[in-house]
């Protein structure tokens, strides 16, 4: 088995060398190259060519076919991968250090005088700090708070909600937002969200957590974590305030309402008066403001039992080890940590700028091309109260959310109970946990030594 699979890497390795050689080169004029592998997003045009006009030596250019853990590695391997590449997730931050592709940048920070861990969002350090080294720069970092169409609310005659609000005033927000028609079918829910995203949402607001502190144990099963789920499974078969699995297919397939599916695509077709979700869908919802007179609010989650919040973290990129245009590279993850890219980033609202004191720049609030905005302050309010995942150095969190979900997914359908569901995620992340450190013996034996 292990001779196949270094067989078909080998291939594939070939084959992105060949592929990759007989692309078309772009005339550079002497700048020199730096690949930036990237979505398609069109807000990365105006990110790139700020970079190039600051740095007239280099040639900065996006290749959005080429994403992918897996391609980014075998390329990387093979000499020919990105100079840079982004990356969302603990998971792949972890196997990109593995595989020795990711460029440790904490010596290029210190020559430069960069106080990173100061400098940046403390959600982003997980995503981009491993054993005290630098192997990655946010692009981003954000965590989702409360959309509301405030000309529903204006119509239904319900205030709008304040900052500081707690779980009994958002249900009953959400309660009187939701319409029906006379055959008492919903015409409009109150709220929607992703199901899963909204538990890691509000965990930390009610205490919970995935581990225990010392990484041992799995809580998911605990009271708080119970107490979270039950929360946000009542809001679809006890308060119906959300759709069920079963309403989201209405919606996607019928009703005239369209194709389409998600808390976002529900938010625009004005299925839901409130929708968690984050800063970064004004990338779209800036469309609606002008061409569909959109009147938009936000406000931060609201308090269960602490004003802490999760599910947020970063986009973040790292610089290719074996680059051959490696130290251009790095000048590009400096270029994410400087004032023209954070400025311009917060002003397009892709989330918010990692580097934090750049939310704090009044242009923040009253972005300069749409100064009419008003609903920028909950997101920055809530990233300050977010928090990040305290993950467990014995079992990966890829492998934490393959059982956990798969448990969510069945109290999202209404075939389980919120406790017997975390309690049966809880003893497949365990019996996970142990296989795994059986793969590792070291791991095994610190983790049966004295805490």
């Amino acid at each position: 088995m292990k001779t196949l699979l270094a067989l078909i890497l080998a291939a594939l390795l070939g084959f992105t060398a060949v592929v990759l050689g007989t692309s078309p080169k772009t005339d550079l004029k002497g700048r020199k190259p730096v690949v930036w592998v990237t979505d398609p997003n069109p807000l990365r045009k105006e990110q790139v060519e700020a970079f190039n006009r600051l740095h007239p030596d280099l040639f900065l250019s996006i290749d959005p076919g080429n994403g992918g853990k897996e391609k980014v590695i075998v390329q990387s391997l093979a000499g020919v991968g990105p100079d840079a590449f982004d990356f969302w997730g603990e998971v792949d931050f972890d196997a990109y250090i593995r595989s020795g592709v990711a460029y440790d940048l904490t010596d290029d920070l210190k020559r430069r005088g960069i106080d990173y861990k100061k400098e940046v969002w403390p959600l982003a350090l997980p995503w981009t700090v491993r054993n005290g080294r630098v192997y990655a720069i946010p692009a981003n970092v954000g965590t989702d708070a409360i959309w509301l169409h405030r000309d529903m609310f204006e119509e239904a005659g319900v205030p709008v909600p304040k900052d500081g609000w707690m779980l009994e005033e958002f249900i009953e927000t959400a309660k009187r937002m939701t319409e029906r028609d006379a055959k008492g079918r919903v015409t409009r829910y109150g709220v929607v969200m992703n199901f899963n995203g909204g538990y890691l949402e509000w965990l930390p607001s009610f205490g919970g957590d995935i581990w225990s502190k010392d990484g041992r144990k799995t809580s998911v099963d605990s009271p708080e974590s119970i107490a979270c789920l039950t929360f946000i499974r009542d809001l679809i078969y006890k308060h119906k305030v959300s759709p069920s699995p079963a309403e989201e297919q209405g919606i996607n397939t019928g009703g005239g309402w369209g194709g389409g599916a998600g808390a976002q695509v529900y938010f625009r077709k004005r299925i839901g008066a409130m929708a968690l979700g984050g800063r970064w869908w004004l990338a779209q919802l800036r469309d609606d403001i002008r061409d569909r007179k959109f009147e938009l609010g936000s406000v931060t989650p609201p308090i269960a039992n602490y004003p802490r919040f999760g599910s947020g973290g970063a986009r973040a990129v790292m610089v290719n080890a074996s680059s051959p245009n490696r130290e251009a590279a790095v000048e590009f993850a400096i270029y994410l940590l400087g004032e023209t890219y954070n400025l311009l980033l917060n002003d397009q609202a892709d989330a918010l700028a990692g580097v934090k004191r750049y939310a704090y720049e009044p242009r923040y609030l009253t972005p300069p091309k749409t100064p009419k905005e008003t609903f920028h302050a909950p997101f920055r309010k809530t990233l300050e109260m977010g928090v990040p995942d305290h993950p467990s150095i014995y079992l990966p969190r890829g492998e934490v959310d393959l059982y956990l979900n798969r448990q969510l997914d069945l109290v999202k359908l209404g075939q389980k109970e919120p406790a017997a569901a975390l309690k049966d995620a809880a003893r497949d992340i365990d019996a996970a946990m142990h296989r795994y450190l059986d793969r590792h013996p070291a791991l095994k034996e610190k983790y049966e030594g004295q805490p």
